[in-house]
């Protein structure tokens, strides 16, 4: 996963992240399609406005969640844990 290694840099693949990644992208795709609808027919603008008002928000979320949770760096153990 490019993303995983080059955007976060955040180390080995764990099958985890693969089930965190499906989750932000699916709430992602459906908060999109969310706030077209009610730009579209609730605010009444045309589809284009629509999508380039709503990308950034979702766009700069997904990228939050993805840093924060879904790539986040594997938790350290304390020094003490370790002996």
């Amino acid at each position: 996963m490019l993303n995983q290694s080059w955007t976060f840099r955040a180390g080995d693949f764990e099958i985890g992240q693969l089930g965190r990644y499906a989750l932000v992208q699916g709430i992602g795709f459906t908060a999109n399609i969310g706030i077209l609808a009610a730009l579209v027919e609730g605010a009444d603008l045309g589809p284009l406005v629509a999508q380039i008002l709503s990308l950034p928000a979702v766009a700069a979320v997904s990228f939050l969640a993805h840093k924060h949770w879904t790539f986040r760096p594997p938790l350290r153990e304390p020094e003490f844990a370790r002996d």
